[in-house]
């Protein structure tokens, strides 16, 4: 953080970083960092993975998908909203894996135009 300004300071904490990222380091040892002073009591628990209890209800993709529709809701509440047909299509996608209890790896393409600052 102390990077950007002139203070040649961060000078050792850079080269501390540097030595510590070519650690290794194994499941077991990271239940042994050190939490800091109001963690340190704290074990994590652990216990058997979540089951679902009932079968996941459907949704209407249809009706899911109309909130992303030119005129539906997010187009009503959010001014700047822009519809694009690529996200109504994830939407769906998104929607049916939902509705039959599957796994979706989504990769959203970076709009074509940056309207915030960085």
């Amino acid at each position: 953080m102390s990077e950007p300004i002139e203070w040649g300071g961060f000078i050792p904490f850079q080269e501390i970083l540097r030595s510590r990222s070519r650690e290794k380091v194994s499941a077991q040892a990271q239940d042994n960092v050190f939490k800091g002073p109001l963690f340190s009591h704290i074990r994590a628990k652990t216990g058997p993975a979540l089951q679902p209890v009932d079968e996941p209800t459907p949704l209407d993709m249809d009706d899911v998908a109309a909130l992303l529709e030119q005129g539906g809701a997010f187009s009503r509440f959010f001014p700047e909203y822009e519809y694009r047909a690529q996200q109504v299509e994830m939407l769906r996608a998104v929607t049916q894996a939902l509705s039959q209890h599957r796994h979706l790896l989504v990769e959203a393409a970076p709009a074509q135009e940056n309207r915030w600052p960085i």
